[in-house]
């Protein structure tokens, strides 16, 4: 599989000079260099002044195009050494002549450094094509030159794996490129069209070989479209559905399915207790936040037969929108039904007008009665309270139910109820607990709380990090497997079976009065004592 170094055509050289005094903050745990061989080979930035002849380092800027890329002609702020991408490098070659002010300085800060590397280290576990990881965040005593910041804010950098994009085979159509440099990039046709002869070569082994053994390049071309659609569409609805905001486009996201560039990633939910028009309008840019990377996919197919020939497009512009949306459809309504609560098996066995059912209605809940669906940490969302009730009392169900009235909570909470029937009490056992981690709301998960703790906190920031990563997947770890599982990112091994009622440490049946102390206390920390109560009544 080749990287972004075999892209000649798309590098474009420049120079950077050593920043003194930098040091390593946070390191990766799976990172194989340690913090000065770090330091040596990327505490490196363009110079925005002249300075006397010094040591220098050759990195390259690589060309892209896509949407939603601020004009520029690809990586505006990160240069690329042959083995790292080094984001926050400074304005690099590529930035457009026309920059607007929050892209004129090509730096990013500590904390979008450190949100950048936590998101992709969540959902590099969470989704299920993962996300480009980062190695090492590295602080200097440099100052970000950007009255956008606050005053003094220092620049930082950030090391991580160098993608191959979608938007590397895709057109710049809106770049313009600064005056000095014009002359010495290639033409956008002529990027691509070198490109394209080679696409095959990045691609996963399984996505290559499937499109060797096609009988012809139109058929060739219909393998790559359609799985990328496929695996695209199935990232951004376990985003949809677990109500992330990424910056989505043809730049952010990889030729085989993986997300990158997260620093202004988080969740949406945090606002809905705080401002409801805040909460329509994250609402609205969810809903249309996968446009920008199916445009770029129709782009995909329409170069490949431009550059590959075929007798014909693999497939229309309408049939590559009508794919991606039965797609993202298919799994958001798989993703939402698990972030309820339920089984992931319920999915395969509902007709597909109970599940377009099901969907409409959590829609009109999500935007109309969103406190249905969710609650502060330490309270019960009522799908939780639902599920406990059928549990405890069956009978007391549509009491419960009434207390949300006639509108759109009480119709999703009524579709609820319906799905949930014939269910054991070890099966609602586990979807309370489902429901109930999946459902809390976690502040600072939200882009602004997440800065102000990190602006607050005092510790290494490897600690911030890992506290930060653990409680993004309690809450964000879909339950789509044979078992519930309690306490993901703090306790892995401890596990609830949907049929059995079996609690579970590390594969062995465990009663819950004989958990480690310090495990049962992080179940009385994350849970509600009426979840909590569930679990008891199963040692008896």
């Amino acid at each position: 599989m080749k990287t972004l170094a075999d892209l000649k055509n798309t590098l474009i050289p420049f120079d950077t000079l050593r920043v003194n005094n930098a040091k390593v903050v946070w390191l990766s745990p799976e990172s194989v260099q340690n913090a000065e061989t770090y330091l040596e080979n990327y505490a490196w930035v363009i110079s925005a002044e002249p300075s006397p002849p010094a040591a220098t380092k050759r990195f390259w800027a690589d060309l892209y195009g896509g949407g939603e890329v601020a004009g520029n002609g690809g990586s505006a702020r990160a240069g690329y050494d042959g083995q790292y991408q080094l984001k926050g490098i400074g304005a690099t070659p590529l930035v457009s002549r026309y920059r607007d002010r929050s892209h004129s300085d090509g730096c990013i800060c500590t904390f979008q450094a450190l949100s950048d590397a936590f998101w992709g280290r969540v959902l590099h576990k969470l989704l299920p094509y993962g996300a480009v990881q980062a190695h090492c965040i590295i602080t200097t005593p440099l100052i970000i030159p950007n009255d956008a910041y606050p005053a003094n804010t220092p620049r930082a950098l950030l090391v991580r794996d160098a993608p191959v994009r979608l938007a590397h085979f895709d057109r710049a159509l809106f770049y313009k490129p600064q005056k000095e440099i014009a002359s010495q990039l290639p033409h956008d046709y002529e990027r691509t069209e070198s490109n394209y002869p080679q696409l095959e070569d990045f691609l996963d082994a399984d996505l290559a070989q499937a499109m060797k053994n096609c009988d012809s390049t139109q058929q060739a071309g219909r393998c790559l479209v359609a799985t990328l659609v496929a695996r695209l569409a199935r990232q951004l609805a376990f985003c949809r559905a677990s109500l992330l905001k990424l910056t989505t486009s043809a730049s952010n996201v990889t030729l085989t399915g993986a997300l990158l560039d997260f620093n202004a990633t988080s969740s949406a939910v945090p606002k809905l207790f705080r401002n409801r028009e805040h909460w329509d309008e994250q609402i609205r840019y969810l809903n249309n936040e996968w446009q920008n990377v199916l445009d770029s996919l129709q782009n995909l197919n329409f170069l490949w037969h431009k550059y590959r020939g075929g007798a014909a497009l693999p497939y229309s512009a309408q049939q590559v929108q009508q794919h991606y949306a039965a797609e993202h459809q298919r799994w958001r309504i798989f993703y939402t039904l698990c972030r309820t609560g339920f089984p992931a098996g319920l999915h395969a066995t509902l007709p597909a007008t109970e599940l377009a059912s099901f969907i409409t209605l959590y829609d009109r809940a999500l935007v109309q009665s969103p406190k249905t669906l969710f609650a502060m940490s330490g309270e019960l969302p009522a799908v939780t309270r639902l599920f406990i009730t059928l549990a405890c009392d069956e009978a007391r169900a549509d009491e419960m139910i009434r207390q949300y009235g006639s509108g759109a909570g009480h119709d999703f909470l009524c579709a609820c109820r319906r799905l949930a029937q014939g269910a054991s009490r070890p099966q609602l056992t586990a979807m309370a607990f489902s429901s109930f981690r999946q459902r809390c709301l976690d502040e600072r998960l939200d882009f602004h709380a997440f800065n102000e703790e990190f602006k607050a906190f005092n510790g290494p920031m490897a600690q911030l990090m890992e506290q930060a990563v653990a409680r993004a997947k309690f809450h964000l770890t879909l339950d789509d497997g044979a078992s519930v599982a309690l306490l993901p990112g703090y306790a892995p091994g401890l596990a609830f079976c949907w049929n059995t009622g079996q609690l579970r440490l590390n594969h062995q049946p465990v009663l819950l009065a004989a958990l480690p102390a310090e495990i049962r206390q992080k179940l009385h920390q994350h849970y509600d004592e009426r979840v909590l109560a569930l679990l008891s009544t199963m040692d008896e």
